[in-house]
Parts: C-alpha cells; structure tokens; sequence
C-alpha cells in the first residue's frame, strides 16, 4: 500500500506524511536496501512536472511545496544512511532538470524556474553529502543532453540549465563547460553532415542508431 501511494500520490497530504516517515526510519532501509526495492524504486518515481502542482500565479502551490519539501528530505537521509542512493538521486534529479527543458510551451516561465532552483538545490545538497560524486554526476548530464533532431529551445534550455549548474558546483564547472562545448560541437557536426550531403550516421551493433528522426522532433521549454 505504502509503494502504491508513493507512486499514485493521489493525496499528498498523506505522500507528504510518508516521505517524512521513511525519512525517520532510513536506517533499516539503508542497512537491507535490496528487501525494501520496490519501495526505495516508489520514492524515487517522483515526477517533478506531474507530481507538483501550479497555482494560477504560476508558482508552486503551498501543499505542493510542502510535499517538496519532505521529499527532499526523505532523499537526503537516504544518500547520508547509505552512498548506495547516491546514483537514484543523481538520476532523479538530472532526469528533472531534462524534463523541465521538454515542459510544454503552456508552462508558465516562473515554474520552471522554481523547480529548476529546486532541483538543482538537491544536486548541492546530495555533494555536501557525497563529495566525491563526481563520477556518477556528469555521465548522467551528459546522458540527458538532447540530441540534434530534439528541439532547438531544449538544447539551449538544457544549456542553460548545465551553465546554472557550474555556479552550484564550481568544482564541476570546467568538466560541465566541456561537456557543453563537445556536444555542440556533434550537433553541428551532424546537421552540416545532413546538410552538406545527405549524409547518415551508420549504423552498428555498438553505436547509437540515429537514423529516421529528422520529422521525430519533440516540443520544448524556453528559456530556463
């Protein structure tokens, strides 16, 4: 029952309380991590675009903030009990930021803000913890970056984004700044490709196949 709600979060009143439950009791979660699976992969189904909810204003409505508020906690005793977490928080949250940059364009600018602020709040938070992260950290940006037949507003959205990150961890930032310029770098290389020639990635059992998305583009998020 308590995965089925951490999932559904059909009241978050009631979501709200669980976080802040489990969070009181991460030491046996994180001394038999492997028993408690299918409720560690429930707290980590949070989806910060559906599970959070927008007041007319376009901020954050307050028992949406308050559900924030104890999820962010319940993910930070996780990651103190135990580095095992380190890699589904860090996916999580990287997994936010991507999501915030393919919002539709109805969404209003000020909420993404909040949650773009939040989410990367819980990257420096997770680093105070974890300082040695790095690793698993930029994999993951770069995992995200959108490729060059997404939208356009989402690659610079997610730019942007990356940029913001830099002042977050500064220890990170020449890493993320490379990380930025080589996959415009590829983008480009790739659309003067296309353009120049028709040309088209090859396709291999061991690489990415990128063939036939040239109509496949998704919807993105201005500016974050």
């Amino acid at each position: 029952l308590v995965e089925q709600q951490l999932k559904k979060k059909a009241d978050p009143h009631l979501t709200r309380r669980l976080y802040i439950a489990i969070s009181r009791q991460v030491t046996q979660i994180a001394t038999r991590p492997e028993i408690f699976h299918d409720l560690v992969d429930a707290i980590f189904s949070f989806d910060w675009l559906k599970d959070v909810r927008v007041e007319s204003t376009g901020t954050m409505d307050p028992t949406s903030a308050a559900l924030v508020d104890a999820f962010q906690l319940c993910v930070k005793s996780l990651v103190s009990a135990n580095a095992t977490f380190l890699v589904p928080s860090l996916s999580m949250a990287v997994n936010g930021l991507r999501g915030v940059c393919y919002a539709t364009p109805d969404t209003p600018p000020s909420y993404l803000e909040a949650l773009t602020t939040r989410l990367l709040d819980v990257i420096h938070t997770i680093f105070d913890i974890v300082p040695i992260g790095t690793s698993e950290l930029l994999p993951l940006l770069s995992s995200n970056f959108p490729h060059r037949f997404h939208e356009g507003t989402s690659i610079v959205a997610y730019t942007k984004i990356l940029l913001r990150l830099t002042g977050v961890l500064p220890r990170l930032a020449t890493d993320i700044l490379s990380l930025i310029v080589d996959r415009c770098l590829e983008i480009d290389v790739e659309i003067k490709l296309e353009d120049g020639g028709g040309a088209k990635l090859a396709a291999s059992d061991e690489e990415d196949e990128f063939l036939g998305f040239g109509s496949g583009q998704q919807t993105g998020a201005m500016g974050v």
